[in-house]
């Protein structure tokens, strides 16, 4: 099934990512770079900025990543639960791919954080009004009929998404949407201080090569 073929992906990149992330130099330090491409890629204007809430003391520890970005379409949602990537289906009239890849294989390296994350979000097709949704998404099924059932789950939980009342305080370009990890042991942590330092050092040259990123705002820090 197609659940099944889904849930195997998962399952393969989710091992071999959890397998190398005590010993690869680089591989903790992804999630923050994945979350902030992925809110490059739906920028209003021509810009996004991003917010960065890091909690890393007990109880409550957590990393929460929002920005304010488009909302998501339908084919958004399902790109999240499947993580199959953008890339290789929103192309140009020339045949390149329009964006950078959204919630593909490098979105798995967030859950390195937490297992658990909650997206929040506003889903809004053209011509339907603006909804507000919360997705769960669970990745901690070690066993393939584990995370089946995960996915299973995320895509019954958005089918009431239109039947949600219609969101009257919808802004295009506020801080819409968020994605919130619960650090729940000392590897989340590690990796939530792993990026956070790379973000220190890299985010000045990114924000002069990246146009589309007016701000980053963390703990202790906006840079601009």
């Amino acid at each position: 099934s197609l659940n099944q073929i889904i849930a195997t992906k998962i399952h393969k990149e989710l091992s071999e990512l959890r397998s190398r992330v005590d010993t690869s130099p680089t591989i903790p330090k992804r999630w923050v770079w994945e979350l902030i491409q992925n809110a490059k890629d739906v920028n209003v204007g021509g810009k996004v900025r991003v917010h960065i809430e890091a909690d890393l003391e007990d109880p409550g520890a957590h990393v929460t990543f929002s920005h304010t970005g488009e909302a998501f379409s339908v084919e958004n949602i399902r790109f999240l639960i499947e993580q199959v990537s953008s890339k290789s289906r929103t192309k140009d009239s020339t045949g390149r791919p329009i964006t950078t890849g959204k919630f593909g294989t490098g979105f798995l390296t967030t859950h390195l954080l937490s297992p658990y994350v909650l997206v929040t979000g506003v889903a809004k097709q053209q011509g339907l009004l603006p909804r507000k949704f919360e997705l769960y998404l669970d990745r901690s099924g070690t066993e393939l009929e584990e995370i089946i059932a995960a996915v299973e789950a995320a895509k019954k939980s958005t089918q009431s998404v239109d039947k949600q009342p219609h969101y009257k305080g919808y802004v295009a370009g506020d801080f819409n949407t968020a994605f919130r990890y619960e650090l729940a042991d000392d590897t989340g942590k590690n990796v939530a201080r792993a990026g956070l330092a790379d973000l220190d050092i890299c985010l000045p040259y990114t924000l002069a090569f990246v146009p589309e990123l007016e701000s980053v705002e963390y703990p202790g820090h906006l840079v601009r």
